[in-house]
């Protein structure tokens, strides 16, 4: 039987700055500023460098660079030049509150403005978070160990277990039911319970709790309800007269 931990690492929760720009039309001499921001831990953070903000003038195509007036009513989207596809409110949260002159809704993927001299345009982005759905998470899973501690100290690799996570029918709060603890087999199983926060790591936890196998297990872990998938889940086994300790790794199949 193999075993296997990946160390579970947390990033502070900062903002990264994507794009700082001037824009100048060439027509009038106007000039503004934009600034998009994203929470570091943003699905989209990647993407922070490749992004701009499109407007349109007349309710027509959006473009980069478009032609302003002053008192002139525009629209905004932010469009990502990696996908190729504007950002919209069904996968992200927006707020545009910072910008100068205010938006006509500062929480809107596509905000009205009235152009003027030194504008300022500045819209902070972070995932949107969704509703707890043990349903959403269900599905077959590989949940890689890594290196697993034996009571408190050195171990062994582990192995990446082939694992099917359910919506458990005895805990309709958020309850998961999941196989294949530790790689011992589908018949070893162990119930988690989903909890929504609004971190962009939601929780997952395991109380303690006994196994098939005569062991006792817990742990506490992470998922993102809006991507439906379970994420880590440091684990605690005390089974057969000793104490693993390892950090799974999901992979939804």
């Amino acid at each position: 039987m193999y075993r296997n931990i990946l160390k579970s690492c947390r990033t502070a929760a900062i903002l990264a700055l994507i794009v700082v720009a001037c824009k100048k039309d060439e027509n009038t001499g106007i000039n503004f500023n934009s600034q998009i921001d994203t929470h570091n831990q943003a699905s989209i953070k990647g993407d922070r460098y490749t992004m701009q903000l499109w407007f349109s003038t007349d309710g027509g195509p959006y473009s980069s660079s478009p032609k302003f007036s002053e008192g002139k009513k525009y629209n905004v989207k932010i469009m990502d030049l990696t996908t190729q596809e504007f950002l919209t409110a069904d996968n992200f949260q927006f707020d545009w509150s910072k910008s100068s002159p205010a938006p006509s809704d500062a929480t809107s993927d596509n905000p009205e403005f009235t152009f003027n001299n030194n504008a300022k345009l500045n819209v902070y982005i972070d995932d949107k978070h969704c509703a707890v759905d043990p349903a959403g998470v269900s599905g077959a899973y590989h949940g890689a160990e890594g290196a697993v501690k034996v009571n408190g100290g050195p171990g062994f690799n582990g192995s990446n277990d082939a694992m099917i996570v359910s919506a458990d029918p005895a805990n309709t709060a958020g309850g998961v039911l999941i196989t294949n603890l530790f790689g011992d087999g589908a018949g070893v199983t162990f119930t988690g319970v989903l909890t929504s926060t609004t971190s962009h790591d939601q929780v997952l936890t395991v109380p303690s709790q006994s196994t098939s196998e005569g062991g006792t297990v817990s742990g506490t872990g992470t998922f993102d309800q809006c991507s439906g998938e379970l994420k880590t889940l440091a684990v605690a086994y005390d089974v057969g007269g000793d104490l693993y300790e390892w950090t799974y790794v999901f992979t939804k199949d």
